[in-house]
C-alpha cells in the first residue's frame, strides 16, 4: 500500500517533465495499491493553487504578482 501526504502530491508541479512522466508510470502501475487519506485531498485542494503560484514564480521570478 503506498499512502501519500499533501507535501508529496504538491512535490509533482516542482518536477520536471522526464520526472512527471516516471512518476506517472510508477504511479500507473501501482495505481490499486495507492490511497489518499480525505484530510490528505482537503490539504491539497486548499493549497493547490498557492503550490502552483509559488511554482511559476520559481521558474519566472520577474513576473509580477
Amino acid at each position: 500500500m503506498i499512502v501519500f501526504d499533501t507535501s508529496a502530491i504538491c512535490r509533482m508541479y516542482d518536477m520536471t517533465d522526464g520526472a512527471k512522466k516516471t512518476m506517472m508510470d510508477i504511479l500507473d502501475f501501482f495505481k490499486g495499491q495507492i490511497w489518499i487519506p480525505g484530510h490528505v485531498w482537503t490539504e491539497y485542494d486548499r493549497n493547490r493553487l498557492k503550490v502552483i503560484r509559488n511554482s511559476i514564480i520559481d521558474h519566472y521570478p520577474k513576473l509580477k504578482w
